[in-house]
């Protein structure tokens, strides 16, 4: 058995849950103290850096990006971590804490949707006035970034959503995130079925005790990128001999690769 503690961080907050692995079973324990063993930020259009290549890049060539956009002499003025990550065709560099290693929002948003809705399929990552979303389409992956408030997006007629979507033509959508605080309803007209995230959308991905079914079921919007992370988490804890943390270089990419 090994254990470890997500932190799902924003621009407002930070939650903390524990989480046990018992061989090819993860189980969320509940709230957590202490020292995180792994964290995941939710997209910033603030501060993050996001843009889409004509094809997707390899680790080196990921690599060789985030020391484009973020050269050497800016990493050493910051006292936080660089994270290259990469889904499809799509790049997010973010700045991270250095609290502890770090995973992307996009490989933890990837494992919470591959089990969820239909072969076209949504998951809208909506915190910190921005939103972030992956896209499966049959086995393909695909995310894009936008600056778009979730108000904004809500109040697009449909032939306007691949503005700030590129390809978004979904049937499925589901919606997830802290600024889902301010919204009731998430309309995206007769032919999308929209709708927020549920506790039942967790358990492709792992059990959760009394206590923090409770805890999670109050809002489950909020741990979407907590539980997606601890998930990933528990895949390389299982793919090791030896439990290592993700790797802290200065490019931060995140193992394992998304999109891989």
């Amino acid at each position: 058995m090994q254990r470890f503690i997500v932190h799902s961080i924003t621009t407002q907050s930070a939650l903390a849950l524990a989480f046990e692995v018992h061989g090819e079973r993860l189980i969320c324990i509940g709230e957590a103290d202490g020292i995180p063993d792994i964290i995941v930020q939710a997209f910033d259009p603030a501060r993050d850096i996001f843009y889409r290549t004509p094809s997707p890049l390899t680790p080196e060539e990921l690599e060789e990006e985030s020391h484009i956009y973020v050269p050497k002499s800016l990493r050493e003025q910051i006292d936080r971590r660089v994270l290259a990550s990469t889904l499809g065709s799509s790049v997010l560099i973010q700045f991270v804490e250095r609290l502890a290693p770090a995973l992307s929002p996009l490989s933890a948003m990837r494992i919470v949707l591959e089990p969820l809705g239909s072969v076209n399929a949504a998951l809208i990552e909506t915190s910190n006035g921005g939103l972030c979303y992956v896209h499966r389409v049959g086995e393909v992956m695909d995310a894009h970034c936008s600056s778009h408030s979730l108000k904004d997006f809500l109040s697009l007629p449909p032939e306007s959503r691949e503005e700030v979507f590129p390809g978004f033509v979904a049937s499925s959508v589901i919606f997830s995130g802290s600024d889902l605080d301010h919204f009731e309803r998430h309309n995206l007209g007769e032919f999308v079925e929209a709708r927020r995230i549920s506790l039942a959308d967790f358990a492709p991905l792992c059990d959760l005790t009394e206590i923090a079914a409770r805890l999670v079921g109050e809002n489950p919007y909020l741990y979407t990128l907590a539980i997606g992370a601890a998930s990933v988490y528990a895949t390389i804890l299982r793919e090791t001999t030896t439990p290592r943390p993700l790797p802290s270089t200065s490019s931060g990419q995140a193992l394992p690769k998304e999109g891989e």
